[in-house]
């Protein structure tokens, strides 16, 4: 299984919470009309859902659901549904053969 790493998710909780956080003082702004407290709202935000994202991205990561190995992506499409495993494919636990195969 591919898991990613703990700076990985960091990263893509800061890069997010940036985008997110520039969201969330731009409607703070228009809906009251103070720059101030749009900008302590969004500081506030900053910290306290960089922390909540960063631990749902870990909580994820532990769950197995539409995790495959990589070996078993090659040849389908995303608008394609897997069909089974070929004949040929390894047996992601090791490097035995399916035991289908011949």
């Amino acid at each position: 299984m591919n898991r990613e790493t703990r700076a990985r998710s960091v990263l893509k909780s800061v890069s997010w919470r940036v985008v997110a956080s520039l969201t969330t003082v731009l409607l703070v702004y228009l809906v009251t009309g103070s720059l101030e407290g749009a900008l302590t709202v969004g500081a506030y935000e900053v910290v306290v859902k960089v922390i909540v994202y960063f631990f749902h991205e870990r909580a994820w990561d532990a769950v197995p659901f539409g995790i495959v190995a990589e070996s078993d992506l090659e040849g389908l499409s995303v608008l394609q549904p897997a069909r089974g495993r070929r004949s040929t494919d390894r047996d992601t636990r090791g490097d035995r053969p399916d035991e289908s195969s011949p």
